[in-house]
């Protein structure tokens, strides 16, 4: 057996490291539609990008029409060198990753659930939580959710534009009905726009569902980036509702000085959660993670802190014990270690594993 040397401590929610064919598919996506120039499609990561995040500062867009254009810029890690990729998560100190599926036509779910579950399987030395996916066109969609839970999958995720439907589609209900039961996790990008962006519209489609499925967990993806002001207010009214950091392929998720107080809240809370969107983003991870603490922890000696967290995930405890000398330092530090670890660890581990009557 091989000898786990993975150090890290970090857990991203939010990759994209897939079979190499769909990988592909969605490099060229990011080529042709979005415009992105990735040059070579080279192998480590340049420190050419540009981050526009404050370009929509606290004023959100409210049409497609004004989304400010991504330009022509490199996208920096290979879409689907596994080992490269691994590597990459490992030297930033990253210890575990949800990958997350989406289809984007009926009937492909089972088979590329199957593939999420078999890389996870052969990944070593980090550790790699599958996700699954459907779509609201696929038979037996209840099936397709139990079968992907019993097989290791351990999160949801939909993308309302790369499937082209309204997350309100009745056809998720018992999606929904099996989260409640089995507390899987679903992560959702709810914007349709071609640049991955969302309107404070789009991100109100998932109100609904919180109200009527309570119990379901919601993980909004990019923070409903730039509407983050319309998430914010949403995960307020609804407990069910959790947002991920994810950057949109040139800006991570910047948060105001009027919000960052309630953001904090959330963070300590649990319900915000770290994701880089690797392999395709503009900005390389080690700056995504850096922007975290900028943000959520300035003010602390990150040396000592990351130490003490490194050994925190190191001896299994789910979180660290703060001494409470100083209380807006040990908000700082709950704040930074949920956000970069804790959310996502709570979330996985309290997924149940459904049983399988067959065989009984």
């Amino acid at each position: 057996q091989t000898m786990n040397t993975n150090t890290g401590w970090i857990i991203d929610s939010h990759t994209h490291i897939l079979p190499e064919r769909l990988a592909k598919k969605i490099r060229s996506f990011f080529e042709d539609a979005i415009m992105i120039n990735n040059s070579a499609n080279k192998s480590e990561a340049s420190n050419s990008c540009c981050n526009l995040s404050s370009i929509y500062d606290e004023k959100e867009p409210k049409s497609h029409n004004e989304f400010v254009s991504h330009g022509t810029i490199p996208l920096l890690y290979h879409c689907h060198d596994l080992d490269l990729l691994k590597g990459i998560m490992m030297r930033c100190g990253v210890s575990s990753f949800w990958t997350l599926p989406y289809a984007h036509k009926s009937e492909m779910s089972i088979q590329l659930n199957e593939s999420m579950v078999k890389i996870a399987n052969e990944m070593k030395n980090i550790e790699c939580v599958p996700g699954f996916t459907i779509h609201p066109s696929d038979k037996n969609i209840r099936e397709i959710v139990l079968k992907a839970l019993r097989s290791g999958a351990r999160v949801c995720k939909l993308h309302c534009s790369v499937g082209s439907y309204d997350i309100r589609n009745s056809s998720f209900d018992p999606l929904w009905e099996l989260s409640q039961l089995y507390g899987f996790p679903t992560v959702i990008h709810l914007g349709h726009h071609v640049s991955g962006n969302t309107l404070g519209s789009e991100i109100d489609h998932i109100s609904r569902v919180a109200s009527d499925f309570p119990k379901a967990k919601i993980i909004i993806a990019h923070f409903g980036y730039p509407s983050v002001n319309s998430a914010l207010e949403l995960m307020e009214r609804h407990s069910n509702l959790y947002a991920d950091t994810t950057p949109v392929v040139t800006r991570t998720v910047k948060f105001s000085k009027k919000t960052k107080e309630r953001v904090e809240k959330m963070a300590r809370e649990g319900r915000i959660l770290f994701g880089s969107d690797l392999p395709n983003v503009a900005i390389p991870l080690e700056e995504i993670i850096d922007d975290i603490w900028n943000q959520f922890g300035s003010t602390l000696n990150r040396k000592e802190v990351e130490e003490s967290f490194r050994r925190c995930a190191q001896e299994g405890d789910l979180i660290p014990q703060f001494d409470g000398r100083n209380e807006e330092e040990e908000k700082e530090k709950r704040a930074v270690f949920m956000i970069l670890r804790g959310a996502s660890l709570f979330l996985t581990n309290q997924v149940k594993i459904p049983l399988d009557s067959s065989k009984l």
